[in-house]
Order: structure tokens, then sequence, then C-alpha cells
């Protein structure tokens, strides 16, 4: 008798600790999730602070409001490149996100429209005139995609133009869309102005990419670099 008791003591401790260790690990699953939901929420709360700054909607008590509208202000002389700048609020950079939906017209409909209206390259059309190079001229009037070009040019022979045109507009491939949004730094900056040093620190491209990019630029557009070295005379 007294082993038979014995063992079902031992049973019922058992049964015991198996049911604690379930509540324990319940306890830990639910925490984790409530941990992550909290992270979640978090995340999303900083990426929204982020796009409204952007756009500085917290300062709506300087927006100008004409006949119902609101109408942004436009700066020349605010950047070191001399590019425009809008302000009250920035409408040159309103996220593609939530944020969105609150500068949509409710005309016609129920989720409204936004209407963008912006110079296709214009920096480009002014170098190409400028510098009256054939071969940009040219690609201008065939519509190439400046940026697509140059990731051609860091990473040729691997890909072609029609190759990243491909996994950049078609497929959204991550990586190649990382690439030209690289090369549009490299394509402004080094418009601007701006060395190798700076371009490589701005583009997060290593220096001898920089350098190898620039070499086949100049090779490819020729006038464009000859335009540079009379400008700077």
């Amino acid at each position: 008798m007294a082993k038979k008791a014995e063992a079902n003591k031992n049973k019922n401790n058992g049964d015991a600790d198996a049911n604690s260790n379930d509540d324990t690990h319940q306890q830990r699953v639910a925490k984790t999730q409530k941990m992550q939901t909290i992270r979640t929420l978090l995340q999303a709360y900083r990426s929204r602070e982020k796009d409204l700054a952007t756009v500085g909607v917290k300062n709506t008590g300087n927006f100008e409001i004409i006949n119902d509208r609101v109408h942004h202000s436009l700066h020349h002389n605010t950047t070191a490149t001399g590019r425009l700048s809008s302000r009250n609020p920035n409408a040159q950079s309103i996220p593609k996100t939530i944020v969105r939906r609150m500068f949509r017209s409710r005309f016609g409909r129920e989720n409204g429209s936004i209407l963008e209206a912006d110079f296709s390259q214009l920096e480009v059309v002014v170098l190409a005139c400028l510098s009256k190079d054939q071969q940009m001229l040219k690609d201008l009037s065939n519509k190439v995609d400046f940026h697509c070009k140059r990731v051609a040019m860091m990473k040729s022979p691997k890909f072609s133009y029609d190759e990243v045109i491909q996994k950049t507009k078609v497929e959204k491939d991550p990586q190649f869309v990382r690439w030209r949004q690289q090369a549009k730094v490299f394509s402004f900056q080094r418009q601007y102005g701006a060395g190798a040093k700076q371009i490589a620190e701005s583009s997060g491209l290593d220096m001898a990419t920089v350098n190898a990019l620039m070499v086949s630029e100049d090779a490819t557009y020729s006038g464009v670099s000859k335009y540079y070295d009379r400008a700077y005379e």
C-alpha cells in the first residue's frame, strides 16, 4: 500500500510539473506575441511620424489655404544646388503611404485622386542642350532611362540595358531597384559638381565603382565631358 501511495504521489507531482511547464511555455508565448505586437505598432508609429515630418504636416498652421485648397510654397534659394524646394507642405515629397490620402481630391471618386506634374529628367535635358552631346540627345529621343543605363554601365558585361530595365521596371527586383537609386544619386550629384568621394559617401557605392562609372560615362557622353572642361575654364 505504501509503495502504491508513493507511486501515486510521484505521478501527481509529475503531472503538476508538466502542467507548470505548459503554463510557463504558454506564458512565454503570450509574452512574446505581446512584444511582437508592441514592436509592430511602434514601427508603424515611427513610420507615420517620419512620413508626416517629410511632408511637414506638423506645422499645418503655416499652410496657405486659398479657395479651400492648400497651396505649398516653392523656394529657389534654400538648397546648395539651386534646385527648387517645397514647404508648407512639402508637396514634392508626399510619401506613397496612408499619408498621401490627406492630399487626395475627393471629387468624383470614393478614394479620391491626386495629380502629379513633373519635368521628366529635366537636368539631363538641360545638360544635353548645353553640351549638345549627340549620344545624350539620341538617348533622350529614344526615351532611355539614364539611371538604368548607368546601372548597365556599372554591371557590364553581366547585365545589358534591356535586362536592367526588365529587372527594375517590370520585375521590381529589390537589388536592381537599389542599384538604380544609387545610380540616380550618382547622376545628380556628379551633375551638380560632387567629386568621387562625396558621391561614394552619398550613394553607398565604393570608390572603385564610382571612378569606373565616371570613366565609362565620360567615354559614352564625351560631349558632356568637353562641355564641363569649357565651363570650368
